[in-house]
């Protein structure tokens, strides 16, 4: 064999060692400057980071993680899920992972699979009223009114203070027909915050559809 042939060969392979090599320090550099870069809100100069931690160790799930809460608030939510992917894959226990591949898959308008998501996250955490609320939400996208009330219902029993439990309760119920159980989940989310002149919009967009569908 030619021995230029032989050195080519050999220097790939080292290459491709030393590749393979986990460098978890200089992945922490770059995690902490876009740790930096993402409480600055320069967002891409944080997916940036994120992109050399990984690179640098790719076990490491918080960096798949925060890169895809960037990607989905930047609007690429194809690309946010697949860091969820990878998150959930390197951390399976990763409750906030799966509520925000959840509100990921919601965001395209898949509000089945936001569904499971939601249900993977509760079955790890029952007690998180905000995925809760996401999984009620998701159910009223699809009509789905029962299982929409019974989702935030639970919600609204860990948390009461949120206005937006009770403004998509107050759908839901308006969704199946309960008039007086809608009006006192409209003034609780107004109590505490919503606005009353959407609510009320929306309330009146469910009745139109409703009577609309007899």
């Amino acid at each position: 064999m030619n021995s230029n042939i032989v050195s080519m060969i050999c220097v790939g392979m080292m290459f491709l060692a030393t590749a393979c090599i986990d460098n978890p320090d200089k992945a922490q550099k770059h995690y902490d400057l876009a740790i930096e870069h993402q409480r600055a809100d320069r967002s891409e100069e944080a997916i940036e980071e994120y992109t050399k931690a990984i690179d640098a160790f790719p076990n490491q799930y918080q960096s798949y993680y925060n890169r895809g809460l960037l990607r989905a608030n930047l609007g690429t939510l194809t690309l946010a899920i697949e860091d969820f992917d990878d998150a959930i894959r390197h951390y399976p226990e990763y409750s906030d992972a799966f509520h925000n591949r959840g509100l990921a898959y919601g965001g395209k308008g898949d509000h089945i699979r936001a569904i499971e998501n939601f249900e993977e996250a509760l079955a790890i955490d029952p007690e998180a009223s905000d995925t809760l609320y996401s999984k009620g939400a998701a159910h009223l996208a699809v009509g789905s009114y029962t299982r929409s009330i019974n989702s935030l219902d639970q919600a609204i029993k860990i948390d009461n203070k949120k206005s937006d439990y009770y403004a998509f309760r107050a759908l839901a119920h308006t969704g199946k027909g309960n008039d007086e159980l809608a009006e006192s989940d409209f003034k609780s989310a107004v109590g505490l915050g919503w606005n009353a002149v959407l609510l009320r919009e929306q309330v009146n967009a469910i009745k139109s559809r409703s009577v609309g569908s007899q």
